[in-house]
């Protein structure tokens, strides 16, 4: 079994103390502050993790209300150059129609004056005639006095605008 001897058991206690008290006296303090440097060293991590913590989610919250406002503007630039295209459209249409209308104007005078450049033609074509007729037929129904005188009435009647009247 086990002997319990007192002298060295008290030995033991004496070395006990004493190798307390050496590393109380001197290693104690030393342990402590470290304990408290690692203390510190950890509270100060946690707190800079903490901070971080909040600038990231900062830094997140301001992302999204930049990208939110970016989202936007975005939104306002295409509507906006929706609405700019459509007016563009609009112009051009409008442009297009205004030419259209100029260009059925003008054919339209053109062909007014074609078509009275083509009366006035017709019109001296027919007076043409009519004096070549009125000729011939006074040649061969009266003598030369008479024909001089229907000839300057046809003449005076084609001026005025009324062409031949019918020989009785």
């Amino acid at each position: 079994m086990i002997e319990i001897s007192l002298p060295l058991m008290a030995a033991q206690i004496a070395t006990f103390v004493i190798a307390l008290y050496i590393v109380w006296r001197y290693g104690w303090r030393q342990i402590l502050r470290l304990i408290e440097r690692r203390q510190t060293a950890i509270r100060e991590s946690m707190q800079e993790a903490e901070q971080t913590r909040q600038t990231a989610a900062e830094l997140e919250k301001e992302y999204r209300l930049r990208l939110s406002q970016v989202q936007q503007q975005s939104a306002q630039v295409l509507a906006i150059s929706r609405l700019q295209g459509e007016q563009a459209k609009a112009g051009i249409v409008k442009q297009a129609q205004q030419e259209i209308e100029a260009l059925r104007r003008k054919a339209q005078e053109q062909m007014e004056l074609e078509r009275g450049d083509a009366a006035q033609a017709l019109r001296a074509e027919a007076a043409r005639l009519s004096l070549v007729i009125a000729e011939r037929l006074l040649r061969r129904s009266a003598g030369p006095a008479i024909q001089e005188q229907r000839l300057q009435e046809v003449v005076r009647e084609i001026e005025a605008g009324a062409g031949p009247k019918a020989a009785s």
